[in-house]
């Protein structure tokens, strides 16, 4: 764009024979109403027209969105550094200066065009990774040792509810949103990062910008200066935290009774195994009472299967009461109270008891489950009375490990159950003898029936 015509067809000739597609203006207006129809890589602009001059028209394009990254170059016979200095002011990327050298301007105008697909590259890639981390949620942070505060993208910003504006922020504004269970394993991780100058990767939980609790995946590097020494720490940061819930929820799934939300023969056991391996360690006792409803599939079939799990999450619930010592007992020592019942099947449930002193001790919560469960329920207008047979088995004297535990303490529930119902039995190996009694005179009539 120039308002003298020898200039612009010198420069549209000596551009157009470097092989480049040119469009002309005589004036600031006239360019602008030029660009807005075309698809422009690069505009060339006299400073001195009449109207709008090259000054002006530079605004006005950087105004535009479409304007905000095309290269300007700016031509001038102002050789002078106000004049220059106003040009980069207004936007310009280059300046040239007349009588213009026709062979500089080609190569002028071809690194500027280089730059500018470098850069619209470069953007283009930085757009990708954004979006990569916005799906992904990933974002990203670095500390250094001199200046002590970190670098957060704008992704860890949002999270956190911090201004993006302001990513810079003292390391104690990361740890004070680190859930308070996490704070000091996650402060001897970094430790070890920075000691070590490995990588390593961890996962704790974060408190967001709405206090909700979030699962991140954390890897962190230390960076090394010149001698050998930690200078910097750099890390990503992942939301996990729909993956971690996908995780729970397939680990419930495998592990736990939908319908009470109990867990169920394979998690019971491999407590059980755990608790086992603990108590041959200490040489403590434990004990596991094996529970079966009384009449359960009377009550079952004449009020519905309804009010049948409906009778089933009320035991559980009174199991768990039953199990606590007392109302006083902490949050955290209620779960694990909680985690020592299962429901295996049907209307059988197991209670473990870990680190018993005596066998008494079995029998007082035995007698305590009694005391809940046969309390009367009323479940979907119907008044429901309903009692336990418990048989237990302790270890070490009645099986050391789970499979043989279990089998016992059901013999002696089995046992309870044919002595009157709501009662409790302990297991002795006479009640091996007299179930094979019981299993052989059972066969034998069974064969004399079929003769």
């Amino acid at each position: 764009m120039d308002d003298d015509l020898a200039t612009r067809i010198l420069v549209s000739a000596s551009l157009e024979q470097a092989g480049f597609y040119i469009e002309q203006a005589e004036d600031g207006r006239q360019a602008l109403m030029i660009y807005e129809r075309n698809n422009i890589d690069l505009v060339t602009l006299d400073v001195v027209m009449p109207e709008l001059d090259g000054f002006a028209t530079c605004v006005e394009l950087r105004r535009r969105p479409e304007g905000a990254q095309v290269p300007i170059l700016m031509m001038t016979g102002l050789d002078d550094y106000e004049s220059i200095n106003q040009a980069f002011k207004a936007g310009a990327t280059d300046f040239i200066t007349k009588p213009i050298n026709f062979i500089l301007l080609e190569y002028r105008v071809r690194y500027l065009l280089r730059a500018s697909a470098d850069v619209a590259s470069l953007h283009e890639s930085e757009r990708r990774l954004t979006t990569a981390q916005r799906i992904a949620r990933l974002g990203y942070w670095d500390w250094s040792q001199s200046q002590n505060f970190l670098r957060l993208s704008r992704e860890v910003c949002e999270m956190l509810g911090l201004d993006p504006q302001a990513p810079e922020v003292p390391f104690r504004v990361i740890l004070n949103h680190v859930h308070e269970k996490d704070r000091n394993i996650l402060d001897q991780w970094i430790e070890e990062i920075w000691q070590g100058g490995k990588s390593r990767a961890i996962s704790h939980r974060l408190i967001d910008a709405n206090g909700n609790i979030r699962y991140v995946q954390q890897q962190v590097e230390a960076v090394l200066d010149a001698f050998g020494n930690p200078s910097h720490l750099y890390g990503t940061l992942q939301d996990i935290t729909e993956l971690r819930r996908a995780e729970e929820r397939i680990w419930q799934l495998a592990f736990t009774d939908s319908l009470t939300r109990l867990p169920n023969r394979e998690l019971f056991k491999d407590r059980l195994d755990t608790a086992l391996k603990l108590a041959k360690r200490r040489n403590s006792q434990l004990a596991l009472l094996f529970l079966d409803l009384d009449n359960f599939k009377r009550i079952n079939d004449t009020l519905g299967h309804g009010v049948g799990d409906l009778l089933l999450q009320a035991t559980a619930e009174r199991l768990k009461l039953s199990v606590r010592a007392n109302d006083s007992v902490s949050r955290n020592e209620a779960e694990e109270q909680d985690e020592s019942i299962a429901r295996l099947g049907g209307d059988e449930f197991t209670v473990l008891l870990p680190d018993i002193q005596h066998s008494a001790d079995a029998a007082i919560v035995a007698e305590r489950i009694q005391a809940s469960l046969s309390q009367p329920l009323t479940l979907s207008g119907h008044e429901v009375f309903i009692t336990p047979s418990i048989g237990i088995a302790v270890f070490p004297q009645d099986g050391e490990d789970p499979d043989t535990l279990i089998k016992n303490a059901d013999l002696a529930m089995y046992f309870a159950k044919h002595q009157g119902r709501n009662l409790y039995q302990f297991y002795d190996a006479t009640l091996n003898e007299a179930a094979h009694k019981r299993l052989t005179m059972e066969n034998q009539l069974r064969k004399a029936i079929e003769r």
